[in-house]
């Protein structure tokens, strides 16, 4: 992307849930899951994500691992070599808020915020409640201003500071 040209970067808590089918995993198979990707470091990346989410099922944080190690870590890249280019800012943005789909069980999945993006909330993955109604309100006017200004901040959304390395600044889009 162009140094003068500004960005958002964003992903979504559980990305990668859509990919697995374990929803019966258990602690041990959480550990397993988590061996198969970190090795000796799997004990305590379970316990730091278990500490984040003590009542999420084990099949959503190997989802949160997994989406980690893949999506994230990409949007994050992505984020700080734009944040290193001089000139126009880049913003980042974490969806967590859960779809109601398949009783919550997919967590906040990969492309549930495309629909509210643009205020859009009939879809499975969002549902049409008057929370839905307003997180759509607040990502879409934040894509509106960004589109017509190119800073995604507006009267709906907290300020949003441009991400930046040490700070890392990312908008949390949740109720």
């Amino acid at each position: 992307v162009s140094a003068d040209v500004p960005m958002i970067v964003s992903s979504v808590l559980d990305e990668r849930s859509y990919r697995m089918g374990d929803f019966a995993m258990d602690e041990a198979g959480l550990l397993a899951f988590a061996r198969e990707r970190l090795a000796d470091k799997a004990q305590e990346a379970v316990a730091a994500y278990r500490a984040e989410d003590p009542d999420a099922p084990p099949f959503l944080l190997a989802a949160r691992l997994d989406s980690d190690m893949t999506f994230r870590k990409g949007a994050f890249a992505q984020a700080e070599l734009k944040a290193k280019q001089p000139g126009a800012p880049v913003w980042t943005y974490l969806w967590t808020q859960p779809s109601p789909a398949a009783d919550g069980r997919f967590g906040a999945v990969h492309g549930i915020d495309v629909a509210p993006s643009l205020y859009n909330t009939r879809g499975a993955l969002n549902g049409s409640s008057a929370q839905a109604n307003e997180l759509a309100r607040a990502i879409a006017s934040s894509w509106a201003a960004f589109a017509a200004n190119g800073d995604p901040n507006n009267e709906h959304v907290p300020e949003w500071t441009p991400y930046s390395p040490p700070e890392r600044a990312t908008m949390i889009f949740d109720e």
